[in-house]
């Protein structure tokens, strides 16, 4: 188990989470990327809006 924490970012726009290494969406949360810090902040997040809906990309801290 790693010392630092992992990240799983979630798309308010697709409704799904994010796959490793560029691999699209999945909705099954088993499925998504794990990222460290640092990876997460070189991705292309898209800022979180607020108002009627959502929009953006939200970062989620794993917990284990």
């Amino acid at each position: 188990m790693s010392a630092y924490p992992t990240f799983l970012i979630w798309s308010f726009r697709h409704k799904a989470w994010w796959r490793a290494q560029g691999q699209g969406y999945t909705t099954k949360q088993a499925e998504a990327g794990r990222f460290t810090f640092e990876e997460a902040m070189v991705q292309n997040l898209d800022p979180i809006s607020t108002g009627n809906r959502p929009a953006g990309d939200a970062l989620i801290k794993e917990t284990r």
